[in-house]
């Protein structure tokens, strides 16, 4: 995919970050266009790994918002990976 993003190790997020989180993701869930830096704030101390947490929320939502349109109809899951059937046996 175009502007693929490199995910290197999964970092712990404390229970504060994670609630800020699924607040923001939430929002993008109701079409709510949400403001990552007023999420930032929430949390001070954690605004660079926030930061980069919604960020990256809001480009994973924009590239599955792109494959429905581009591939309307289609199960994402069968398209992403064909043999995903197979693996849930």
């Amino acid at each position: 995919m175009k502007n693929e993003r490199k995910f290197t190790s999964k970092p712990d997020f404390t229970d504060e970050e994670l609630d800020v989180f699924a607040d923001f993701s939430d929002a993008l869930r109701d079409g709510k266009n949400p403001d990552i830096e007023e999420y930032v704030k929430r949390l001070p101390g954690a605004g660079t790994r926030l930061r980069r947490l919604l960020e990256d929320e809001v480009w994973a939502r924009a590239q599955v918002a792109r494959l429905r349109a581009d591939y309307p109809g289609v199960d994402l899951a069968r398209l992403l990976d064909p043999d995903w059937r197979r693996k849930r046996k």
